[in-house]
């Protein structure tokens, strides 16, 4: 029997296409979690200062804008996130400890990487980027 990896969690899903949203609210949902979708900055931002949030699924590019100032915001709340992109190369430049996984990759790739986001401190995080950073699949 399969037992949920997210049971009873809130997750904030930050993704301006929408086929991708609901390929990542479906998978999120099956594995237990709650989702939370936004395709804007001034979306997330609004459902991060009015919900709280086990993880968060961030896209980096949403239309013209980006996602830095949610980034931020989650930091600040201690909400842990990985980065779901299909921009590989446009990390960001503060040595950015957060999981990073390209776009396209496999459903376990992306359950991974969120359970080592919420299971690890910063530190590790930073140590381990290299493993948990996957490009191509």
């Amino acid at each position: 029997m399969h037992q949920p990896a997210f049971a009873a969690q809130r997750f904030l899903v930050v993704e301006d296409e929408p086929l991708i949203a609901i390929d990542l609210q479906r998978l999120l949902e099956q594995e237990g979690a709650t989702v939370f979708k936004a395709s804007s900055v001034t979306r997330a931002r609004r459902l991060v200062e009015t919900s709280s949030h086990s993880a968060g699924v961030i896209d980096i590019g949403l239309g013209d804008d980006n996602a830095g100032l949610i980034c931020g915001e989650l930091e600040r709340r201690r909400v842990p996130f990985i980065f779901y992109t299909g921009q590989p190369t446009r990390r960001r430049t503060n040595g950015d400890p957060y999981p990073f996984v390209g776009k396209p990759t496999l459903p376990s790739v992306i359950i991974g990487a969120i359970k080592f986001a919420i299971s690890a401190d910063k530190a590790e995080r930073a140590d381990l980027m290299p493993w948990v950073s996957v490009w191509p699949p």
